[in-house]
């Protein structure tokens, strides 16, 4: 099962998806990814299982959260999943909380454990909690894998922010007891100006291209 945004979202030669199954052959699979999708939820947000944004509904674009993906595979039958990977989180901004704000997503200052009721999912580690624990609780065998973001040129995003967003993703991952893949390291370099600053991988300096998407 895949979630995440418009990497994920890809289909054809540019999806890496497509390749990963060439690697490990997959008997079914999930992809709910959406492009545009942010790991946190917006003003306005509503889970509806419909995470699709309709540009004829500015209203859904609220919608459009990694939180609603997870709606959506509650309220469908999909199969089963062995494991689930999720890519997400540079639509938001790159921004993500410290370690105290991460810990405090997970414990009272009593030491009690927050009801994930009480989580702020418009923060990084509140929605990152509420998604994670939903589908161990959906899916309670499945291995869940968290991606940090691919490198992309210095005009799309801030190398030095995308690393440590990535840095940030896996402390969360330890207060989740999950995986994590460091996609920075699959080889796509956004910095390459030999190819006009896009890299040969990026079809825009932001999204792989099919060379960029054998490689991640």
């Amino acid at each position: 099962m895949f979630l995440g945004d418009s990497i994920t979202a890809l289909t054809g030669d540019r999806s890496w998806i497509k390749y990963f199954s060439q690697i490990i052959p997959l008997s079914s699979y999930t992809n709910v990814a959406v492009s545009g999708a942010t790991l946190m939820d917006k003003n306005g947000t509503v889970y509806d299982g419909n995470p699709v944004y309709n540009p004829s509904n500015p209203t859904s674009e609220a919608n459009n959260v990694l939180g609603n993906q997870v709606q959506k595979i509650i309220n469908n039958n999909y199969d089963t999943p062995d494991f689930i990977i999720i890519a997400i989180g540079t639509n938001g901004g790159i921004t993500f909380d410290n370690e105290q704000e991460i810990y405090d997503t997970y414990w009272e200052n009593n030491g009690d454990i927050k009801p994930l009721t009480n989580v702020d999912r418009k923060t990084s580690s509140g929605a990152f909690r509420y998604c994670n624990d939903k589908l161990h609780e959906l899916y309670p065998n499945a291995m869940i894998v968290w991606c940090t973001p691919i490198q992309a040129n210095t005009k799309s995003k801030n190398v030095a922010k995308t690393i440590q967003y990535g840095n940030n993703l896996k402390v969360l991952c330890s207060y989740g007891s999950n995986y994590y893949i460091d996609s920075e390291k699959c080889g796509i370099l956004g910095t390459n100006e030999i190819y006009g600053g896009n890299g040969e991988d990026l079809a825009d300096g932001l999204h792989p291209n099919a060379h960029g998407a054998k490689k991640l």
